[in-house]
């Protein structure tokens, strides 16, 4: 209801909504009838034998019609000018294939923790191929799926989203569709990331077995992609961020953190039982160690961020 209600009061209307219903075995379907009478774009696909989530998007996109799509799970909310934003920013610059925004990251309690991208373009800006390929060198949380929208054409011509890639396939399609044509952004918020500990990304970060052969999956994909489309070097720099990301995920727990980054148990561990700061502290630790990046740099943008949150 929350994600519904979030399309439902969009300044531009969407010309449909695609709901797949995962073979559920809760009241989802009772729900979405009941929507159905407030939203006659509703689209309800019910699926009778339960696919997962990448099959699930796969489903809605090739059902969809629309020149735009936005993509987003059951928890993801749209702020109402995303989709009135985002139209008129490809409108006016129509080489581009995505468009793109600022997102707030939000606990399971419910309180904004942070804005993503963490640090981006000071203002608006339109990246060309050339230029969002440089800007990947030093960033890679550009395009927040939550405040995306991205050319349909675009994502076919690439196949939808890859199963191989599990719970990296969306934001493997967006980078390849702003690799191929471009991305506009604009400097504000339009959407709410809800991130849970039963979300996903969460619970796959304490399966490290399968978290690393995804990544490793998506560096061959990286390695062997013959379209010149990625920098040099992005591979090993895709490798380390996504694994920054995933031990970030799995704090506090040192342990697991430790076996998704290869960052030492003990040095985790200690961090992490500073009183206050422990989290935090071990957070810094792991992209000093996977990332290269300095300590002046990192609490630079901790408090860049932090900042931008309040």
């Amino acid at each position: 209801p929350r994600a519904l209600g979030a399309r439902e009061r969009q300044r531009r209307p969407a010309e449909e909504i695609i709901v797949v219903d995962d073979a559920s075995d809760d009241d989802s379907l009772k729900v979405l009838e009941a929507w159905r009478q407030r939203l006659p774009s509703l689209k309800v696909i019910a699926l009778t034998q339960h696919g997962g989530a990448v099959a699930a998007l796969n489903r809605a996109l090739a059902a969809a019609s629309g020149d735009l799509i936005y993509a987003a799970a059951a928890d993801d909310v749209a702020r109402p000018a995303l989709f009135e934003c985002g139209l008129a920013a490809l409108a006016a610059q129509p080489e581009a294939g995505v468009f793109c925004a600022e997102a707030l990251l939000i606990d399971d309690e419910g309180t904004g923790r942070a804005i993503r991208p963490a640090v981006g373009p000071p203002g608006a800006r339109h990246f060309t191929p050339t230029a969002f390929r440089a800007w990947l060198r030093a960033s890679d949380n550009l395009c927040v799926g939550v405040s995306c929208l991205v050319r349909r054409e675009l994502m076919l011509a690439e196949g939808g989203y890859d199963p191989a890639l599990g719970p990296y396939c969306d934001s493997f399609l967006v980078r390849r569709s702003a690799l191929s044509r471009g991305v506009v952004f604009r400097p504000a918020v339009l959407g709410e990331w809800h991130r849970s500990m039963q979300g996903i990304s969460r619970s796959l970060a304490r399966d490290v077995a399968l978290t690393k052969a995804y990544i490793e999956e998506a560096r061959r994909r990286i390695e062997g992609d013959g379209s010149g489309l990625y920098p040099e070097g992005y591979a090993d720099l895709f490798v380390r961020r996504a694994s920054f990301n995933a031990a970030r995920l799995a704090l506090p727990d040192a342990g697991l953190a430790a076996r998704l980054s290869d960052v030492p148990e003990g040095r985790l561990a200690r961090l992490t039982r500073l009183p206050l700061i422990g989290r935090h502290a071990a957070v810094v630790a792991l992209p000093m160690a996977l990332i290269q990046m300095s300590l002046p740099r990192v609490v630079a943008e901790k408090a860049i961020e932090r900042l931008r949150a309040r």
